[in-house]
Parts: structure tokens; sequence; C-alpha cells
């Protein structure tokens, strides 16, 4: 009898990940991981007790690439690097960003409270936003949330133009950014 083949945790979310990339979350079948592992359902179910927590694993991975993404973006804002990573998560893997963005889920939080507050510190870096508090600047993450979400979608539904790049992506979310945080700092003042 040959050996039974191991597959580890990481290699099964990373392949379940792969599967999401192009049938959705919901895609993610425990057969369809197996079968692209090229095993039985037995070791996928050694690592996870249910599909759901094979899900979970890839939303949660979707998170950390997400987060992977913004450290590698550098505007020189990092209010606005929140943005542009946002859009680049849209591009380079528009059906999960449609599947856990755009679509209610059990996998990632939407409500506005249970904003992430790693992105809430990450913008308190950002010397444009020196002075506001921490309510002021969830306030802000939610409103510029509204714009890059709407923005990423067209990015990930294809509806830019082609010919859209970087530049003028970064450039249109400055924009939006220096008018938001201009808003914030009237409304604050007051």
């Amino acid at each position: 009898m040959p050996p039974k083949v191991r597959f580890t945790r990481e290699q099964i979310v990373d392949t379940a990940f792969e599967i999401a990339r192009t049938r959705g979350v919901e895609g993610v079948t425990i057969r369809g991981v197996a079968a692209a592992l090229g095993c039985s359902i037995a070791p996928i179910y050694v690592n996870f007790s249910r599909i759901e927590d094979v899900r979970q694993a890839v939303a949660d991975k979707a998170i950390h690439e997400s987060r992977r993404i913004l450290s590698e973006v550098d505007t020189g804002n990092p209010f606005r690097d929140i943005g542009a990573a946002s859009v680049r998560f849209a591009r380079d893997f528009p059906v999960i960003f449609r599947d856990l963005v755009l679509t209610p889920n059990e996998y990632v939080p939407a409500r506005s409270d249970e904003l992430d507050p790693h992105l809430v510190s990450h913008m308190q870096e950002d010397p444009d936003l020196v002075g506001l508090s921490a309510d002021d600047l969830r306030t802000l993450l939610l409103k510029m949330r509204v714009f890059h979400t709407g923005f990423a979608a067209a990015t990930a539904n294809g509806l830019l133009p082609k010919d859209t790049g970087d530049e003028e992506i970064i450039e249109l979310m400055n924009e939006v950014a220096r008018d938001l945080i201009a808003g914030a700092r009237s409304r604050s003042d007051r």
C-alpha cells in the first residue's frame, strides 16, 4: 500500500485560495480542494472539521494579502495608502474582492464599529492627520472606505478605462483624501 499523502494546513489554504480566485469563496469545496491537491478528502479533514473553516481560512489569507499589499504601497501618505492598496487588492483578486467586500458574508465583519484597528493605527502615522482624534480617524476611514470600495469595485468589475494607471488612481484618491481631511479638520476645529 502506498504511503498516505500529507498536506500541511498552509498547502490546503493556498490551494483553496487559488480556487477562490476563480470560483469565489463559496466555490471552495472539500472535494474541489482535494481534487486540486490530487488526494482524497481525508487530508483536508485532518486539518479542518468543515468547509466553513476552510473558507474562513481563505478569508483570513485574503486579509493577510490585503495587509501585505498595504505594506508595499507607499504613496507618501499612510491614509492614502489604504485606498491605493484596496484598489490594488481588487485588481489582483477581483473575485475574492467581490465575495468578501461587496457581498454580505460570515467571514469578514462589515459593520463600521468593527473597522480594522490596524488601519486606524496606520492612519495615525500620517502627518496630515496629526491632531485628529481616534473617533475622527474612524469616521474619516469610513468615508474613505465608501469611496475606495466603489473605486475598487469598478476596478474589480473592469468598469474603468483600460488605460487607467496606478498614477491616475493614486491622484484621484489623493484629491478625495485631501477633501475628506479638510472636512474632518474643519469639523474638529469647531
